[in-house]
């Protein structure tokens, strides 16, 4: 979950009594990456079926970071809420799936720009 990135901010944040649950937050790991990660928790699982849970991330290294400053016209300090400015939107009642579909428009967008990333996904027991 986005507790453990540094100058995180939330992009989507379902409210805590919604399921199924999600959010969508951006801040820097603690190697320096700028992390875009998306938690899913759904909590209606059947115990034969369990539903997916999961934390998905898009790490993005040094290079990509200093093309987002640019783009953005931000420092380094202030990308994570530069970043949450252009894709966060604001007094919205959000669902899990427009945390989906905002994860996917970042993906496009860091595509577009020919910024190089990498996804790590993982399974979460609830």
């Amino acid at each position: 979950m986005m507790y453990d990135l540094l100058l995180g901010e939330h992009l989507v944040y379902v409210h805590d009594d919604l399921n199924p649950w999600a959010s969508l937050g951006v801040g820097f790991n603690e190697d320096k990456e700028l992390v875009i990660e998306l938690s899913f928790r759904d909590y209606k699982g059947y115990s034969m079926y369990p539903r997916p849970s999961f934390d998905k991330r898009i790490i993005i290294g040094r290079q990509g970071t200093e093309k987002l400053i640019d783009r953005l016209h931000t420092s380094l300090l202030k990308l994570p809420k530069a970043f949450a400015y252009e894709f966060g939107y604001r007094d919205e009642s959000w669902s899990a799936g427009d945390a989906f579909d905002v994860f996917n428009e970042i993906l496009n967008y860091l595509s577009s720009l020919n910024i190089q990333f990498r996804i790590e996904k993982k399974f979460k027991e609830i």
